[in-house]
């Protein structure tokens, strides 16, 4: 990709302002749950006023890329997306791979959006980017195709290892079928 001056940098600094408000509000998140105070109200407020300023872009003008936004504008996008309901991802996920292929988005970007969309539907991930807790402990990686090959696509995008450990400790079907989630096959 390049980065070179966005075309709108308007848009792109309103893009960087949400996404730091977005990590705001997830931190802030955080910090509350350590004092046994969970409140996601302040958060998704946050994730709705996203949408609501993002949506009608995204539907008309296709992926807000790097030839637009900048590349840090290009990725706050990504940011937004991931925190936007599954439904909108799955109908954006194919904008971002246009623009990843045209050069206008990041490709590790990508595959965090594609493994997000891939735990919605219960489907196998296959970077390792996300992971899934429930109440009674930590949160552990979603499973994934081909643990054994897992940090060498990871290599292949700049994204770091992950340790054999939480490799090994990813969820096997039988953990989430007992919180009623259904592993289906990759290809589905």
């Amino acid at each position: 990709m390049t980065d070179s001056s966005p075309l709108d940098p308007q848009l792109r600094e309103e893009l960087l302002a949400r996404a730091d408000r977005d990590q705001a509000a997830r931190y802030a998140y955080f910090d509350v749950i350590e004092r046994g105070e969970p409140d996601w109200s302040p958060v998704a407020a946050v994730d709705a006023d996203n949408l609501a300023f993002l949506a009608p872009l995204l539907d008309e003008h296709g992926w807000l890329g790097s030839d637009l936004v900048g590349e840090d504008g290009a990725s706050a996008c990504w940011l937004l997306v991931q925190h936007a309901p599954p439904e909108r991802q799955d109908t954006w996920l194919p904008l971002m791979e246009r623009a990843v292929t045209a050069g206008l988005a990041s490709a590790a970007d990508l595959v965090y959006l594609q493994d997000r969309v891939s735990m919605h539907h219960d489907r196998p991930q296959s970077h390792g980017t996300q992971r899934l807790g429930y109440s009674e402990g930590h949160a552990r990686l979603w499973p994934v195709t081909d643990p054994g090959t897992l940090n060498t696509r990871r290599a292949a995008l700049d994204l770091p290892p992950l340790a054999d450990a939480a490799i090994a400790d990813a969820w096997t079907p039988a953990e989430l079928a007992e919180h009623g989630r259904h592993l289906t096959d990759p290809t589905s």
